[in-house]
């Protein structure tokens, strides 16, 4: 925590954190931080923050004013480079406290490579997680034959896991994150395609064998569950499971897919139902003109997610697009997900027609709708005239559209009273 005395009446500027070390990193990842600034002293605060290097993107900066008692967010964005190296940069910033006019806010990062590509075929285990005492010995049966196997089941290298177990234990964030995003950093930076974790124990009182296939190239893990296994034929259990993850790879990564993003809403939604709606501030595809989500408070705002090549979304645009007919009230905005995409977003706005500003996020903005957007589409947000989300939901059918109606009208006679 940063913090420098002041004379009356001046602005008294605090930074938490104060350092930035983001420890070890995939070469080309992207990492984003939150700092809060907070105004300790007795006048207005004002504060400007950039960085030194094209590494470390400000995208979002605190409120130009920050009064005494308030604190306001700066959130950053470290990009790393694509060399091995410990990387060491600043944010740096210039304030009115007349004390301390300028500081700065040190960022380190150690860039790991990371060594796989598509056409890696490989494969590690690491021991398995057992939480049975009567099949603690079952780990060393389990990785023999797996490790003998791989070669003939699934066609791939099979690589020793010592090294890769070692730096994942040791890694900070080994207790506090995804253990799978800590497998994941790890094995790319080892050349190691694919990793399997497991884990025997109880659920409800049974017998449980879970198994966990991590791709170092694909976002989620995929998880098999198998109750009361045959312990007495345990490895070839576990090298069937795997086997047959392998064999339908495409549908268990469709699978994993829904479910992590159907997770990932679910915490989103938690995150943001009743409370501010965070900052939207993007350009409208056709015409330029740039739109703040902040400007039209004293509005009820729907806000929907869509791509274009998305089936169930041009059911909702159409529906959205006769919005102002039922709900004077409602201003709509649509948002397109393809980003970079401007002449084909573009080509397939003019071509529907639609009677409502539809905003397209630039790549250096894809932050503003993360904090939105689950990942998958349709999705809409339903903001009342107080700026607060009412409602986050995926999908569009009947039953949405029902809700979609009886909120509306709700918050609409809310305002009314």
């Amino acid at each position: 925590m940063l913090m420098v005395s002041c004379s009356a009446k001046n602005p008294r500027i605090e930074i938490t954190p104060d350092e930035w070390h983001l420890g070890n990193i995939i070469a080309g990842s992207k990492t984003d931080h939150t700092f809060w600034i907070k105004n300790f002293g007795e006048g207005p605060l004002k504060a400007k923050f950039r960085s030194n290097c094209d590494c470390i993107e400000i995208i979002s900066h605190p409120d130009s004013i920050i009064q005494p008692g308030d604190s306001s967010q700066l959130i950053a964005q470290y990009i790393a480079g694509t060399e091995e190296k410990l990387d060491t940069k600043s944010i740096f910033y210039s304030s009115n406290e007349k004390d301390h006019e300028v500081g700065k806010i040190p960022v380190t990062a150690n860039i790991i490579p990371f060594k796989i590509d598509s056409e890696t075929k490989n494969i590690t285990m690491i021991p398995f997680t057992i939480n049975i005492p009567d099949h603690k010995d079952a780990n060393t049966v389990i990785y023999r034959s797996f490790a003998m196997n791989t070669k003939r089941q699934l066609e791939l290298d099979f690589v020793p896991s010592n090294e890769l177990a070692k730096l994942v234990s040791q890694d900070p964030d080994y207790k506090t994150k995804s253990l799978p995003d800590v497998v994941r950093k790890w094995a790319g930076s080892l050349g190691i395609r694919y990793t399997v974790l497991g884990e025997i124990t109880k659920q409800q009182g049974k017998d449980v064998l879970i198994i966990i296939l991590i791709d170092s190239i694909f976002e989620f893990p995929i998880t098999k569950l198998i109750p009361e296994p045959n312990f007495d034929m345990i490895a070839g259990v576990v090298n069937s499971a795997v086997s047959d993850l392998f064999k339908n790879i495409a549908a268990e990564r469709k699978n994993a897919t829904i479910q992590n993003l159907q997770s990932k809403w679910m915490k989103a939604r938690q995150e943001m139902i009743n409370k501010p709606a965070p900052m939207l501030k993007l350009k409208e595809v056709r015409s330029d003109k740039v739109h703040n989500i902040s400007d039209y408070k004293g509005e009820v705002l729907f806000i929907h997610f869509f791509s274009i090549d998305c089936e169930h979304c041009e059911e909702e645009i159409e529906w959205v697009s006769k919005i102002k007919n039922q709900f004077p009230d409602v201003k709509p905005f649509g948002i397109a997900v393809d980003i970079g995409e401007k002449d084909s977003v573009l080509a397939y706005v003019e071509d529907k027609k639609l009677p409502y500003p539809i905003l397209l996020p630039e790549k250096n903005e894809s932050f503003q709708i993360e904090q939105y957007y689950g990942g998958a589409t349709p999705q809409s947000v339903i903001i009342d005239k107080n700026g607060i989300v009412r409602e986050v939901m995926v999908g569009f059918n009947k039953s949405i559209i029902n809700n979609f109606d009886k909120l509306i009208k709700n918050i609409v006679e809310e305002d009314k009273e």
